[in-house]
């Protein structure tokens, strides 16, 4: 079956706003996260995913910008009363949505779209983040 693809971007905009959201949370909430990990090399990849989502939200910010759209800076509240377990059950949650976003946001980009490299290449850092939030979680069971 062949990906619907779109000649209007504000589909993909409304994706891309969606992801921006989700990586604009980790970049905020990221340092908390690893601040309450006891475990050094835990503290470290909690770290690396923030850094990575810094990465993704200035990528998804111009991928917005360049097919005319506006970025959306808005994060969700950080879940204060959640156990190191939960939080990182929501991290992975949120890494999979990601994943989800970026997929859809390629199938609906034309093929010769500037784009499309950009968020398959970001589709298959979630992919090693899905693999480091699963690692943390048996850790922590």
């Amino acid at each position: 079956m062949k990906a619907k693809q779109v000649r209007d971007s504000s589909e993909v905009v409304d994706l891309m706003n969606r992801a921006l959201m989700v990586e604009y949370s980790m970049v905020v909430h990221h340092p908390r996260i690893a601040e309450r990990v006891q475990d050094e090399e835990t503290r470290k990849l909690v770290l690396k995913l923030g850094t990575d989502s810094m990465g993704h939200a200035d990528t998804v910010s111009s991928v917005v910008e360049g097919l005319g759209g506006k970025p959306v800076w808005a994060f969700q509240p950080f879940p204060e009363q959640l156990s190191h377990k939960e939080v990182f059950q929501l991290q992975l949650e949120a890494e999979k949505q990601a994943l989800q976003l970026y997929r859809q946001a390629v199938d609906l980009l034309p093929l010769s779209s500037p784009f499309r490299p950009k968020l398959s290449d970001i589709a298959t850092v979630e992919e090693s983040h899905i693999s480091i939030v699963n690692d943390i979680l048996s850790k922590l069971n």
